[in-house]
């Protein structure tokens, strides 16, 4: 049976700020996430990245970019894809400001077994749940059609990993958004469309500095 304990688990850091996955590590350890190995994250100013592509789902002017930061965090959940397609069970992905909440292993313990065995995609944490287009599976899994954001921590699928790098060719977007957003300049058809999304709620893990709600 997969539980969290015997699966992969990856999150994204920035080794210009060790400060940063230290207390990532020390909060893991302290709250049962053991074995989470640490993936060197893109410094997207760093790196002089950001999009041509303006992001006009919501600013039809089509005069707002998505910059460094956000194009940093695309590129550095591309790689953790990559490295989950080709893996033979489900992983998990975090980002280094997680909180794991008080349960959260049982929740998504629980909800692993809920998930249908070819489930794609299951936001462990996540914002924007309670008016997501949504539908209940069991216990505390719903299957998601419209409107769930945050990557901060997630479980997908190696197939589903697959479907993610095929679907999103267009960076345009922050890469939560780019995952169930069309981009109406064309170019860019969001995945989740395609594929089974499941989300636990409510959530057991959010995220520093983001205020935005379940």
């Amino acid at each position: 049976m997969i539980t969290v304990d015997t699966i992969a688990k990856y999150a994204l850091s920035l080794p210009e700020r060790p400060e940063r996955k230290l207390a990532a590590q020390q909060h893991f350890d302290a709250n049962g996430l053991h074995g989470v190995t640490f993936l060197t994250s893109i410094h997207g100013e760093r790196f002089g990245l950001k999009t041509v592509n303006p992001y006009a789902v919501d600013d039809k002017s089509a005069t707002f970019f998505t910059g460094f930061h956000e194009t940093g965090i695309f590129l550095s959940h591309y790689v953790a894809w990559q490295i989950a397609a080709l893996g033979h069970q489900p992983t998990a992905i975090l980002e280094d400001d997680s909180v794991l909440e008080s349960g959260w292993k049982e929740s998504t313990d629980a909800a692993l077994r809920d998930v249908p065995a070819d489930f794609d995609f299951l936001f462990v944490g996540s914002c924007g749940l309670a008016g997501a287009v949504k539908s209940k599976v069991r216990g505390n899994v719903w299957r998601v059609s419209y409107g769930v954001s945050c990557f901060h921590f997630y479980i997908v699928s190696p197939a589903g990993a697959q479907k993610l790098m095929d679907g999103i060719r267009k960076a345009f977007a922050p890469v939560d958004l780019a995952t169930y957003v069309d981009d109406p300049l064309g170019g860019h058809d969001a995945p989740f469309k395609r594929m089974k999304v499941f989300a636990i709620s409510p959530r057991m893990v959010t995220q520093r500095n983001t205020s935005i709600p379940d």
